[in-house]
């Protein structure tokens, strides 16, 4: 029992109130993925746990942290592109609960009206994944150009004003068919490159000559 309780004074028990309606408000919180249900959902672990209060006064967590068994997965994107990244066991990233109930807006989309009267309810989630704790994060992050990248930084596509496009990967594997609009130059670089418009090779087979 709250001890401001056990005495009767107005703010105090108003307070007691205000505290009460707030535990059970839930705005955001991290987690972790446990499952990735298949339907654009997943399950997520709260990565904070709940506590109680002891009959001594103490607080004491909840164990297990709570699980959301279905949260939606958001993509950036639109109806038409999007851009995806796998979400599955371990996955770390941020629960966002909505105002009121989605189960009707998710099925159809557009205006709907609120299936359930709940606000700020832990069914009502939505998982955006990325979210990097300190044992994950990454410390080598371009500063002057976006890149989208793996962990390691050995494989990425590199884009800014200044250099345009650079992809950087041991292989990289086009299917379909590739349509250049402009010059391509191949080699290492310096006297080794070699123009595609204008190289040529010898009746002899002999090696081209660089820059050739």
């Amino acid at each position: 029992m709250d001890r401001r309780a056990r005495f009767y004074d107005p703010v105090s028990w108003t307070q007691a109130l205000i505290d009460t309606a707030l535990a059970m408000t839930f705005v955001a919180q991290p987690g972790t993925v446990e499952t990735n249900n298949g339907d654009g959902t997943v399950a997520v672990r709260l990565g904070i746990y709940y506590q109680s209060r002891t009959k001594n006064e103490d607080w004491k967590d909840i164990t297990p942290a709570a699980l959301i068994p279905k949260a939606l997965i958001v993509f950036p994107g639109d109806d038409n592109f999007m851009l995806t990244t796998p979400v599955k066991a371990g996955t770390v990233g941020l629960l966002v609960f909505c105002d009121r109930c989605i189960d009707a807006f998710w099925q159809h989309g557009g205006s709907q009206t609120q299936i359930d009267k709940r606000m700020h309810d832990l069914t009502d989630g939505v998982f955006i994944p990325g979210l990097k704790i300190i044992p994950n994060y990454t410390n080598d992050i371009n500063q002057n150009s976006a890149e989208l990248r793996t962990k390691s930084g050995n494989t990425k596509i590199t884009f800014d004003d200044a250099n345009g496009v650079v992809i950087t990967s041991t292989n990289v594997k086009v299917t379909g068919n590739l349509q250049v609009v402009g010059s391509i130059t191949s080699g290492q670089g310096g006297a080794d490159q070699v123009g595609l418009q204008t190289h040529k090779h010898a009746a002899d087979n002999t090696p081209p000559t660089a820059g050739t």
